[in-house]
């Protein structure tokens, strides 16, 4: 025979009738509950202890590898920060040291380092995919210590302006292949981790940029600031030849697409100067007009021949997926605000309140 039907206990039918009444008015007459009931739950909710969730699998630990790798990567974004940080303080301090050189001049010393690093970084992603992440690291952080080193000892603008772009080349080549080298080197289940502690690094040393940068200003001179990040590259860079292991992408050419990487390379380093030399300039100046002329041409250039060439530099279909392009513009943006502040402030700073 079937199993007879359940039945209520007589606890739970005592407390239903309590926090319940029969409402006539219900055609089904269901049990409704009061409104005194519903308040006395609701608070009950708010101040009862939550169910005790199941404890997550623990995370994959780390190895000694997978640190080392880390800190080498955080320390390519200090030496970044530290460095733009200071060469934004020790602007004014460089333009009483050449007074007979106009403001515009010695502009190039801030604007040719953000040109290159912007014009040569795909590329230099696009190069270290083929060669070798450490290898191109490694690279960039030695001639972007040189190129510090040349800064710093500079005996004139032009030749300040020429040590900028030799510290641009480091910075792109260092800058497209920091994560790179890291995240290889930590569990899949890390990685989030990893990406979190290089840009808690980086946050650190912008705001300890400007500090740092005005007491060496202070006690040694604005040539020294340059050569604050020096000890962090080379150590940065002879631990990278010791504790990473070489990695690659299967399949890429170590040879770069010359047409799409002079358009490329052609249109974010106009971009950038646009951006950068515009204000100054004049919005409806030759020089400008000039220039946008040529961002114009070669930005639909550069992305036309990505869509066609078989071993793009850019692969374009990246741009279809949503999480990568609003994450790309939301740091778009926030670097904007960022170093337009990192810039301005120093000027203010001396210039108006003569600090």
């Amino acid at each position: 025979p079937p199993p007879p039907p359940p039945t209520t206990p007589p606890r739970l039918l005592r407390r239903q009738r309590q926090m319940c009444i029969r409402d006539s008015h219900n055609p089904t007459h269901q049990y409704v509950e009061p409104l005194h009931g519903f308040c006395y739950r609701f608070v009950r909710s708010l101040v009862s202890t939550p169910a005790r969730r199941p404890t997550p699998t623990s995370a994959t630990p780390i190895d000694r590898t997978g640190w080392w790798a880390l800190a080498i990567a955080c320390s390519s974004l200090v030496v970044t920060m530290l460095d733009s940080g200071g060469a934004n303080l020790a602007f004014p301090f460089i333009e009483d040291t050449f007074p007979t050189t106009a403001r515009s001049t010695l502009a190039w010393i801030l604007s040719i380092y953000w040109i290159t690093l912007a014009a040569l970084l795909l590329p230099a992603g696009r190069w270290a995919d083929g060669v070798g992440r450490r290898r191109a690291f490694r690279l960039g952080i030695s001639v972007f210590a040189l190129g510090s080193l040349l800064t710093a000892a500079s005996p004139t603008p032009v030749w300040m302006i020429a040590a900028r772009c030799v510290q641009g080349v480091g910075s792109a080549f260092m800058t497209a292949t920091a994560l790179a080298i890291a995240l290889p080197a930590l569990p899949a289940d890390r990685r989030a981790f990893g990406v979190g502690v290089f840009g808690t690094s980086g946050a650190v040393a912008a705001a300890l940029g400007p500090t740092i940068g005005a007491v060496v200003v202070e006690w040694f001179g604005w040539r020294s600031v340059f050569l604050v990040p020096m000890p962090i590259a080379l150590a940065s860079a002879t631990v990278a030849g010791r504790v990473l292991v070489e990695t690659k992408v299967e399949g890429a050419s170590r040879n770069l697409d010359p047409v799409g990487t002079v358009l490329g390379a052609i249109a974010v380093a106009d971009l950038t100067l646009l951006v950068l030399q515009a204000p100054r300039w004049g919005w409806v100046d030759g020089r400008t007009l000039l220039v946008a002329a040529v961002v114009a041409v070669s930005g639909p250039a550069f992305v036309l021949w990505s869509l066609r060439s078989s071993d793009p530099l850019l692969q374009v279909a990246l741009l279809a997926e949503r999480r990568f392009l609003v994450g790309n513009l939301n740091q778009l943006a926030t670097q904007v605000a960022i170093f337009a502040w990192f810039i301005s402030t120093p000027l203010f700073l001396v210039n108006v309140w003569g600090w």
